[in-house]
């Protein structure tokens, strides 16, 4: 800026992008509301709706690092023998 005047070439074009970047921050910004559960609304189980994806289950995760459900078997069981206490 020159001296408390007119915006100088440079400057003007940085402030009308600085004004069209402010906008689209407040549209984005005036979404938020909606996107807000209260937690009353959590406990009972009213959640904004998810973005559609796949649901990964444990299974699925143990298959994909190459364990297989009798190996996870076992493992569970001698958890469960070392949690109660039995060896």
């Amino acid at each position: 800026m020159l001296h408390g005047g007119a915006p100088c070439g440079c400057c003007a074009e940085r402030l009308e992008h600085l004004s069209e970047a402010r906008a689209l921050y407040l549209v984005e910004i005036a979404k938020l509301p909606s996107m807000v559960v209260t937690y009353s609304e959590f406990v009972r189980g009213v959640r904004p709706p998810l973005e559609a994806e796949d649901t990964v289950t444990p299974e699925q995760t143990l298959a994909e690092a190459g364990i297989s459900s009798n190996r996870q078997a076992k493992y569970q069981r001698r958890m469960s023998s070392l949690l109660a206490g039995r060896t």
